[in-house]
C-alpha cells in the first residue's frame, strides 16, 4: 500500500489511535516469550521514530497503541511494530503469511474527550475481551502505568 503525505496537516504533532486488526485465525503472539518480544519492540519502535505512546495493549491477535506524533511518524511507528511482530511470526511460529494481510488503522484523536475515550478503551480491552482481571493487572499493556500508587524506577515492573 502507497501513502503519500501532505507535509503542512501531516507534520502537526497530534494524538492518534494506532491498530492492527484481530487475527481472526492466527495469533501474534502465543506465549509469555512471545509477548515480552512485543514488548521489547514497543520500545525499540520508540527509539526509532519521534513518537510518545500515552499508552498501549498487545493482545493475543492484535494491538492498540495511542500516540502522540506527526501522522507521518505515527504511522512509521506502527508499520514498523506490524514488521517487526511479523518477523518475529516468521522466527518463532513459522508463519510465512504473517501480518501480510492484516490492515494497520490510524485514527486522528480530535479533541481532549475523545483521547480520554480512546485511552480508557486501549487499556479495558483485556476486560472486555473476557480476562478477569482490572486493567492494570495485565501485563501486556500500560495499564499499570496509570493505576498504581506509588512510583516504580525505570527498569522495574
Amino acid at each position: 500500500m502507497k501513502v503519500s503525505f501532505n507535509n503542512e496537516c501531516m507534520s502537526e504533532r497530534k494524538y492518534y489511535h494506532v491498530c492492527s486488526e484481530g487475527l481472526e485465525k492466527r495469533m501474534i503472539f502465543r506465549n509469555r516469550r512471545e509477548f515480552i518480544m512485543g514488548m521489547n519492540q514497543v520500545a525499540i519502535c520508540c527509539l526509532k521514530y519521534n513518537v510518545k505512546v500515552l499508552c498501549f495493549c498487545l493482545m493475543g491477535n492484535h494491538f492498540h497503541f495511542i500516540l502522540s506524533g506527526t501522522y507521518q511518524e505515527c504511522w512509521r511507528f506502527g508499520n514498523e511494530y506490524k514488521r517487526m511482530c511479523a518477523m518475529m511470526m516468521k522466527r518463532m511460529q513459522d508463519s510465512v503469511a504473517g501480518m501480510k494481510d492484516v490492515e494497520l488503522q490510524i485514527k486522528e484523536i480530535s479533541d481532549t474527550g475523545y483521547l480520554e475515550n480512546a485511552i480508557a478503551y486501549v487499556l479495558r480491552n483485556p476486560v472486555v475481551a473476557g480476562f478477569r482481571l482490572m486493567p492494570h493487572q495485565y501485563e501486556w499493556s500500560s495499564g499499570d502505568m496509570y493505576f498504581r500508587n506509588s512510583y516504580i524506577p525505570a527498569g522495574r515492573r
